[in-house]
């Protein structure tokens, strides 16, 4: 199936005030494989308030990819409140506006500036919460802004960069 994902032309939707069945209705009819949805709390959904309707959303893309074999990449808000904490790394809690979207994943990943004050100003952490099949962890990537494109450093990249970040602080007090 990979190959065939990989092989796949890639279409664009715009789906302003879609809800599920759309995005299903639009799959199917396009022999879609993959469906990835920028993001989950924009599809239009019932409830009487926020995380009803959030729950329902997770709830609708799950039963979308089980029923149909459709790979559903949702991406999410995280809550603010992750920012505030003195470690600012994202946690499952942190999901905005639904514990079902946790529930519902068979894998989360949070992407995030890394915090460490030693860190080079492109570096980004790649946190994997949750992982029904495989190890959690945490993987430094470097963001290229210019193309938006993420790399993972190579053997011993990362570490110059921080030494190089500290030789630059060093240079600055001592001016």
């Amino acid at each position: 199936m990979e190959k065939k994902v990989l092989e796949s032309k890639l279409e664009l939707i715009p789906a302003s005030g879609w809800g599920v069945q759309d995005i299903l209705a639009t799959a199917l009819a396009r022999q879609h494989r993959v469906v990835f949805v920028d993001y989950l709390q924009l599809i239009r959904a019932a409830g009487r308030n926020r995380t009803e309707q959030v729950t329902n959303i997770s709830l609708a893309l799950h039963e979308m990819a089980q029923a149909h074999g459709i790979l559903v990449v949702a991406l999410s808000q995280l809550n603010r409140a992750s920012t505030d904490r003195a470690d600012a790394t994202p946690t499952l809690a942190d999901l905005r506006e639904s514990g079902q979207i946790e529930q519902d994943a068979d894998a989360v990943l949070a992407l995030y500036i890394d915090p460490d004050e030693d860190a080079p100003m492109d570096d980004r952490k790649l946190r994997v919460l949750k992982n029904k099949e495989g190890r959690l962890g945490d993987f430094s990537l470097a963001f290229d802004g210019s193309t938006q494109s993420f790399a993972e450093y190579m053997d011993g990249q990362l570490a110059a960069a921080r030494q190089i970040k500290k030789m630059g602080k060093k240079t600055d007090a001592s001016a």
